[in-house]
C-alpha cells in the first residue's frame, strides 16, 4: 500500500492497458506513423516511459494515449501506470470529466476545444440560452396566419375540433422556436 502523499506506480503488461475510444473522438486518433509519435517511440526505446500513464481501475487510459502508442511502437512489454480510483464502466460521466481534465495542458484545435465544452455544458442552460438567442434575433411576430387572398375555410366539424386544439397547443408550446420554416 502506498504511503499518504505518495503515488504507487505499477508496471502493467501493455496488452492489459486499453486506450479509450472517447479520447480519439474528443481529440483526434493517435497516428502511429506521425513523426512525433515515431520520435517519442525512439526516446522511449532508449530511456523508457518517463511519465507513467494514468489509467482507471478497469485499465482504460485517462492520460497517456500518445505514450501508450509510442511504447507499443517501441516494443515495450510493460508500461508504468498510476491507477485512478474510478471505473469507466461504473461512472462514464466522471470518466469523461477526468479525460478532459487530464488533457487541459494540450495544444488543441478549435474543434477539440468545442467538443470539450460540449462535455461540460448543462443541457437545460444550453436550451434556455438557445431559446433566448432565437427570441432576441427573431424579427417575425406572427399573431395570425392568413389563408391566402382572404378566402375562408368552411366551418370545422365538431369531430375535428380536438385535433385543431391539439395542433394549436403544440404550435404555442414551440413558440420559442419561431420563426418556423419548411427547411
Amino acid at each position: 500500500m502506498a504511503k499518504p502523499g505518495h503515488v504507487r506506480v505499477l508496471d502493467l503488461p501493455i496488452r492489459q492497458v486499453r486506450p479509450s475510444p472517447e479520447n480519439a473522438r474528443l481529440y483526434r486518433p493517435v497516428d502511429p506513423t506521425d513523426s512525433e509519435i515515431v520520435a517519442l517511440a525512439r526516446s522511449i526505446a532508449e530511456h523508457g516511459v518517463q511519465e507513467p500513464l494514468l489509467i482507471t481501475r478497469d485499465h482504460w487510459i485517462l492520460s497517456g494515449h500518445r505514450r501508450y502508442a509510442a511504447a507499443k511502437l517501441a516494443g515495450l512489454a510493460t508500461v508504468p501506470c498510476r491507477v485512478k480510483a474510478v471505473r469507466k464502466d461504473a461512472d462514464h460521466d466522471e470518466f469523461m470529466v477526468l479525460l478532459r481534465e487530464c488533457n487541459r495542458q494540450r495544444h488543441k484545435t478549435f474543434d477539440e476545444r468545442l467538443r470539450e465544452e460540449v462535455l461540460s455544458a448543462n443541457p437545460e442552460d444550453a436550451h434556455r440560452a438557445l431559446v433566448e438567442y432565437r427570441q432576441s434575433k427573431s424579427r417575425v411576430a406572427v399573431d395570425r396566419v392568413e389563408m391566402g387572398e382572404g378566402r375562408r375555410r368552411h366551418r370545422l366539424t365538431e369531430a375535428k375540433r380536438p385535433f385543431l386544439a391539439a395542433v394549436r397547443k403544440v404550435i404555442e408550446e414551440r413558440r420559442a422556436f419561431w420563426p418556423l420554416s419548411d427547411r
